[in-house]
C-alpha cells in the first residue's frame, strides 16, 4: 500500500478552569460548620482545555524547546459531566523522589454536573476558564501532606467508589502507580475495536465519540525546554498538594489548588491541501506527476480510519522516563529539550522557589519496551490492525470516517495513547491513517476521468483498463487488459501454434480485487499441457510476476505513520534511511507515537497515482524504512495539535 507522508502540526489548546461551588457534598450547615469526623474541606480550582474566553494561539516553543502551538478544538470536547477527586498523602519529608511514587490513596469522592460550573479566568493564555469547587478531603496528621488528583467523565463501567475506595478497571487503587496499570478491552471482559474501547473513557459515547472525554492530572515540569544543561536536571509532577480545612468558610477564603488535567485520548484529523484539490469537491484531489505536473486522473476520498490503534492505556499519563538517566540524557546530538514547552503555567505543585512549570510532550503506553529490555511488543494483540485477509478486512470493516476537516468541522478521529521507546519504531505497532478512495482513471478515448476497474502489472505505473476504451485505440495504456496480455505474451512464445488466438486468454469472473502472483489466479487459459505452461511462463514475464487488480477502481493508501515530533526538534535520520531499528538512537525518540491529549492534523499535499486495492497489513519494517515513503515537510503545532502535510 502505498504510504502517505505528513504535515503535522500540533495545537494544545487553552486550558479551562472551572469555577463554582459545591454544596450537595456538604455535610454540615451552611454556616461554617464542618463536615463529618476526620474530614475537612479543600477549595481545588480545574483547569483543563477549553474554546471560552482568551482563545487566542499560544506557541510553547518561545527558547526553542518543543515546537508546539496551543489550539482551541471543538465545544463539546470541552464537556464535563462528571468528576471524581482522588485523595493521597504521604510524609511531608519526602524519604524518596516524589509524592507520585511515595503517596499512599486515602478517599476518593464523587461529584456531579451539578457541582461543576464554569466561570471566566484571568489566567495565563494557557487557562481561559476556571471551576473552583469547595468539598470535602480527609484531614491527615500535621506531620503528612494531602494530594489530590482530579478525574473528570469518568465511565461507571470502569470506574467504582464504594464508602470513598476507588476502583479502576477491578484495581483496588493504592498508589498513583495503580491508575498507571494497563486498561485493556480484554480486562473489560468485551470484546471491542479501539473505537469501542475509546468510548470507555466518556461518558456519553451514544450521542457521540466527541463527547465528555476522560480526563486526569496532567504532569508537568518544574524547569522549561530551553536548553539540554537546564532540563537534564528536571522533575515531573502530576500530584498536587492542597490544604484542608476545618470549615467551609474557611475553605473559600483559602488557598486554592490548580490542577491542570489532560484528555486521555488523542485526536487526528484529514484534510486536502488547497493546490491540488480539485475545485468544488470537498473531497476529491487531483493526481499529479513527480514533478507536481497534474495528471488527468482524480482520487476521491470515501472513507479513512486509524490503524494500528492500542488496545489498551493508563489512565493517568506515565512520565516515568522523564529524568537525566531516560528521556533527559543529554547524549551526543541528542536534544533532550524538545520534552517541555518554555511557556510557563501557574500551576500549585508547591515546590520551593518554583511557581512556574511546563507541559510535557511524551509518554510510556502500557506496551512501551524500555531501552535494552528482551521484550517484543506483540503486535498481533497489543493492536487493532485493519487488513485484507482472502478478500475479508480482518478483524472486521471499519467504521470508516466519511468526513474530512473543513472550516467548519473537524470530522476527527480518537485514538488511545500509542509510544514506544527509540529501538521499537516499526510500522505494524506504529498509528497511522489508512485512507479508503475511489480512483477515476483517464485513458485514450475518454473525455473525462472515469471510475473502472484497472489492472496495474509488476512494479510498472502503467494502467491498463480491464474493459475496452476509446473505440478500438491501440495506444499504450489503452486496449483492454488481456488483450494487451496476449498481444505481448506472443512476442515472447517462440512457438507459432503455442501463441494466443483470439478469446483464448480470459479474465475469471467475479475477479476480487487485490495482487495476485499466481497468473492462474487471474485468467482462465484454454490451452493444455506444454502449451499451457509456455502461455502461462510468457503470461508471468509480461505481469513482472505480480498482477494488481482495482476493481471499479477501489483503492486504498496508508498514511506515513502518524510523527510526533519533526525534524527541527532534533529527530533527524540519514538521508539515506533507517534499514533496522538498530540504525534508531536516543536522539530519534518520539519521532513517531501519539500522545494523549495532542491533535495530529493530517494534510494530503499530492497524490502521484494508485495505492493498493486492497488493505495491506503493516510489514514490520522500520518506520523509516528507506523505501516505501514519499517525501514531505513536516511543521508541527500543539489541543497540543500538530499538523503534518502529505504526499501519496
Amino acid at each position: 500500500m502505498k504510504k502517505i507522508f505528513k504535515n503535522m502540526a500540533w495545537m494544545l489548546t487553552a486550558t479551562l478552569v472551572m469555577a463554582a461551588c459545591s454544596d450537595s457534598l456538604d455535610e454540615g450547615d451552611n454556616t461554617g460548620q464542618g463536615p463529618l469526623t476526620g474530614e475537612g474541606y479543600v477549595k481545588v480550582a480545574i483547569n483543563m482545555p477549553s474554546t471560552s474566553g482568551n482563545s487566542t494561539r499560544s506557541t510553547d516553543n518561545e527558547e526553542g524547546g518543543a515546537i508546539v502551538d496551543l489550539e482551541d478544538g471543538k465545544a463539546n470536547e470541552y464537556n464535563v459531566n462528571n468528576a471524581i477527586l482522588a485523595f493521597f498523602k504521604c510524609d511531608k519529608t519526602l524519604n524518596s523522589g516524589t509524592p507520585e511514587t511515595e503517596a499512599a490513596f486515602v478517599k476518593a469522592y464523587p461529584l456531579s454536573n451539578t457541582d461543576l460550573a464554569i466561570s471566566g479566568s484571568t489566567e495565563t493564555p494557557q487557562v481561559t476558564e476556571q471551576v473552583s469547587v469547595i468539598t470535602e478531603a480527609p484531614k491527615v496528621a500535621d506531620d503528612e501532606q494531602l494530594y489530590v488528583l482530579a478525574i473528570l467523565n469518568y465511565n461507571s463501567s470502569l470506574f467504582t467508589i464504594d464508602n470513598g475506595t476507588l476502583t479502576v478497571s477491578g484495581t483496588t487503587v493504592s498508589k498513583l502507580s495503580d491508575l498507571q496499570k494497563k486498561i485493556s478491552a480484554s480486562i473489560t471482559g468485551e470484546t471491542l475495536t479501539n473505537n469501542d474501547f475509546v468510548n470507555k473513557f466518556t461518558t456519553n459515547p451514544t450521542t457521540s465519540k466527541q463527547d465528555q472525554f476522560t480526563m486526569t492530572n496532567a504532569p508537568l515540569s518544574d524547569k522549561p525546554g530551553n536548553s539540554s544543561e537546564t532540563i537534564s536536571g528536571a522533575k515531573a509532577y502530576t500530584l498536587v498538594p492542597v490544604t484542608v480545612y476545618d470549615t467551609k468558610a474557611q475553605a473559600i477564603n483559602g488557598d486554592v489548588a490548580k490542577i491542570y488535567v489532560e484528555r486521555v485520548v488523542a485526536k487526528v484529523t484529514l484534510k486536502l491541501g488547497a493546490t491540488n484539490k480539485v475545485t468544488d469537491e470537498d473531497a476529491q484531489i487531483k493526481v499529479t506527476e513527480a514533478d507536481g505536473t497534474a495528471t488527468q486522473d482524480i482520487v476521491e476520498i470515501t472513507g479513512w480510519c486509524l490503524n494500528v490503534t492500542n488496545n489498551s492505556t493508563k489512565l493517568v499519563r506515565d512520565v516515568t522516563g522523564f529524568n537525566n538517566s531516560g528521556w533527559l540524557a543529554t547524549a551526543t546530538d541528542h536534544k533532550p529539550e524538545r520534552f517541555a514547552g518554555t511557556r510557563g503555567i501557574n500551576a500549585s505543585f508547591g515546590i520551593n522557589n518554583e511557581s512556574s512549570y511546563y507541559r510535557i510532550y511524551w509518554a510510556q503506553d502500557c506496551n512501551y519496551i524500555g531501552t535494552g529490555s528482551t521484550d517484543v511488543t506483540d503486535a498481533a494483540n497489543d493492536f487493532t490492525t485493519y487488513y485484507t485477509n482472502n478478500g475479508t478486512v480482518t478483524p472486521q470493516a471499519p467504521a470508516w470516517n466519511s468526513g474530512l476537516a473543513t472550516s467548519t468541522a473537524d470530522n476527527a478521529c480518537y485514538c488511545l495513547e500509542n509510544t514506544m521507546d527509540y529501538n521499537q519504531q516499526i510500522d505494524d505497532r506504529t498509528t497511522g491513517v489508512l485512507i479508503q478512495t475511489d480512483y477515476y482513471t483517464y485513458f485514450n478515448g475518454d473525455t473525462e476521468a472515469q471510475k473502472r476497474s484497472f489492472f496495474i502489472c509488476g512494479t510498472s505505473s502503467t494502467k491498463y483498463p480491464e474493459e475496452q476504451v476509446g473505440g478500438g485505440s491501440t495506444s499504450s495504456g489503452t486496449d483492454a487488459f488481456v488483450d494487451y496480455v496476449m498481444k505481448e505474451a506472443n512476442k515472447l512464445i517462440t512457438k507459432t501454434e503455442y501463441q494466443f488466438t483470439t478469446n483464448e486468454l480470459q479474465i475469471k469472473t467475479s475477479l476480487a480485487s487485490g495482487t495476485y502472483t499466481n497468473v492462474a489466479d487471474v485468467f482462465t487459459f484454454n490451452a493444455t499441457s506444454d502449451e499451457l505452461t509456455a502461455q502461462q511462463a510468457a503470461v508471468n514475464t509480461v505481469v513482472g510476476g505480480r498482477i494488481s487488480y482495482y476493481k471499479d477502481g477501489e483503492n486504498y493508501y496508508y498514511s506515513s505513520l502518524i510523527r510526533h515530533f519533526n525534524d527541527d526538534e532534533g529527530v533527524k535520520v540519514p538521508a539515506a534511511g533507517v534499514t533496522s531499528v538498530n540504525d534508531y538512537a536516543l536522539k530519534h525518540l518520539g519521532r513517531y507515537g501519539v500522545v494523549r491529549n495532542n491533535w495530529y492534523e493530517i494534510t494530503i499535499n499530492s497524490v502521484s497515482g494508485p495505492g493498493d486495492p486492497t488493505i495491506v497489513p503493516p510489514s514490520g519494517n522500520p518506520d523509516d524504512e528507506a523505501e516505501g515513503y514519499i517525501n514531505c515537510t513536516i511543521n508541527v503545532l500543539s489541543w497540543a495539535k500538530r499538523s503534518q502535510g502529505v504526499d501519496l
